[in-house]
């Protein structure tokens, strides 16, 4: 797996055996995924673009991007930029 594939649910399992995980950080890998999987959905419920987004965090486009697709981990402080512009309460965003 390269450097900008997403981790998807079918390749998650691959992912996971390629790099002899263990349980822990597995159970850990999924929960920022389905955390994020939330994020983005919530984020398109509401009809807000990444562009749009963009402009109430000030973080560019191409962030929101990265962050949404796993392929940056964003931080704390960003997280909340993102939460914030969005009206999200974090809790919502662990719920199955």
């Amino acid at each position: 797996m390269n450097e900008s594939s997403v981790v998807t649910k079918e390749n998650l399992n691959d992912l996971i055996s390629d790099f002899n995980l263990d349980e822990k950080l597995i159970n850990t890998i999924r929960i920022e995924r389905k955390f994020l999987i939330n994020l983005v959905n919530y984020r398109k419920r509401k009809g807000i673009t990444q562009k749009e987004l963009s402009k109430s965090t000030g973080l560019t486009q191409q962030s929101i991007s990265r962050i949404e697709t796993l392929s940056e981990k964003p931080t704390l402080t960003t997280l909340i930029k993102y939460l914030n512009a969005l009206d999200i309460d974090i809790n919502s965003l662990f719920e199955k």
